[in-house]
This record gives structure tokens, C-alpha cells and sequence, in this order.
């Protein structure tokens, strides 16, 4: 499987962000769950560039402030992760990292609406080069 999404949650996980499937989640935040997750978005691929993803990050949290501030801190993290040229490998999916990555600024935070326990969820959105 190859996923670069996957491995860049790793690397949050990695730097005290969260833990995989209790915080941290990929593809999907079950009803009831705080945390963050990642989604992997569309994007075209030019046959001449380097292949890249394009991705959100949203968080959600009973507190709204709560769930803004984290996001705030894992886009000023990845702001400052542009020159970090290696995502690990996630051992219970995959033994592929990735090497000569770029990650680039993300978005700044926008608000993605509300869930259905009235919580604010908000979101980032970012590409990786790889």
C-alpha cells in the first residue's frame, strides 16, 4: 500500500501529536471521537512533475478552542517541516517511507462546518512533493 497521507500521520504521531486511531485518524473520524484526521484530496498529475498529494487535515473537539488551537499547532509544525526530507514507514500498514519529500505551508484554518453535537470542526489543507 502505498499512501504518503498514512506516513505523514505517522509523523505527527512521531512528534507527540497524538497516537494512531485514538487521536489521530486516517480517512475517517468515527461519531463521537476527538482528534484529527486526514484525508487524502483529488488532484491531477502532470506527466513532467514530481508526483504530489494534496490533503486536509481536520479537527474536531468538544471544545472549539481546543480543536482550533491543535490544528494551529500541527500547520505551524508542518510550516516548519518544509526542509524535513523523510515521512516514516507505518509498521502495521506499510514498511514504505518516503524520502524527498517536501511538504509544503498548509492553508491557513477554515471553519468546515458543524457536527451534529454542535462542535466546530476545522480544517487545514496542504501538498506534499515526494
Amino acid at each position: 500500500m502505498r499512501c504518503i497521507t498514512l506516513s505523514l500521520l505517522q509523523f505527527l504521531e512521531d512528534n507527540g501529536f497524538g497516537k494512531i486511531d485514538q487521536t489521530l485518524f486516517w480517512e475517517k473520524l468515527g461519531l463521537g471521537k476527538d482528534g484529527l484526521y486526514i484525508s487524502d484530496l483529488g488532484d491531477s498529475q502532470d506527466r513532467t512533475t514530481r508526483p504530489s498529494t494534496t490533503y486536509e487535515i481536520y479537527s474536531r473537539a468538544k471544545d472549539d478552542f481546543r480543536a482550533y488551537t491543535q490544528l494551529q499547532e500541527v500547520a505551524d509544525f508542518l510550516t516548519s517541516s518544509y526542509n524535513v526530507c523523510q515521512l516514516p514507514s507505518v509498521p502495521s500498514c506499510t514498511d514504505e517511507g518516503f524520502s524527498g519529500v517536501t511538504i509544503m505551508p498548509p492553508s491557513t484554518i477554515a471553519n468546515a462546518g458543524i457536527d451534529a453535537n454542535g462542535h466546530i470542526i476545522y480544517s487545514i489543507t496542504g501538498r506534499i512533493y515526494y
